[in-house]
């Protein structure tokens, strides 16, 4: 729904060795869209969700930016599983104390962003980092199964490395 809030990112032009110029690959081009209501009194701030939204889609963003498929089309969501990942991790940075401190404060004093309201977002955003923990363990898995040569175990072996 337009005006709901929220970003999101494309690629505008992917990576391709096909469709380069000159002999040069065509580097791609990455953008991100941001929905948010128009604003009531004052300036328009961003909520929390919104900041979140905005650091996934500039882990999207990357994706895009960083993919080097061969094959142009290619999309970064068909990316190895700890680099489709991308957008959540940064998402996750998001509510990192040190990162909101950086640019999160009062819009009028530019006080920091105290820290018993941080221990409260903490609190309430727990639930990412058991979130967090699984994303990781599925990355960990994905570099263990790319690193190992499982033809001979088969399905075993993979549910070895799994366990």
């Amino acid at each position: 729904k337009l005006g709901s809030g929220g970003f999101w990112s494309d690629s505008f032009v992917s990576f391709s060795k096909r469709l380069g110029n000159n002999q040069d690959v065509r580097r791609p081009i990455a953008h991100i869209v941001g929905d948010l209501p128009p604003p009531a009194d004052g300036p328009n701030l961003l909520s929390l969700r919104e900041v979140r939204s905005l650091f996934n889609a500039a882990g999207g963003a990357l994706q895009h930016l960083l993919n080097q498929q061969e094959e142009g089309l290619a999309s970064p969501e068909n990316m190895e599983m700890d680099a489709a990942l991308l957008p959540n991790f940064m998402e996750q940075w998001a509510m990192d104390p040190s990162t909101l401190q950086s640019f999160g404060g009062h819009w009028e004093t530019g006080e920091v962003i105290p820290d018993h309201l941080l221990q409260a977002m903490k609190a309430q955003a727990k639930h990412g980092a058991l979130d967090l923990f699984q994303k990781v363990s599925w990355a960990q898995l994905d570099l263990e199964l790319h690193s190992q040569d499982l033809s001979e175990d088969g399905i075993d072996g993979i549910l070895e490395v799994a366990r």
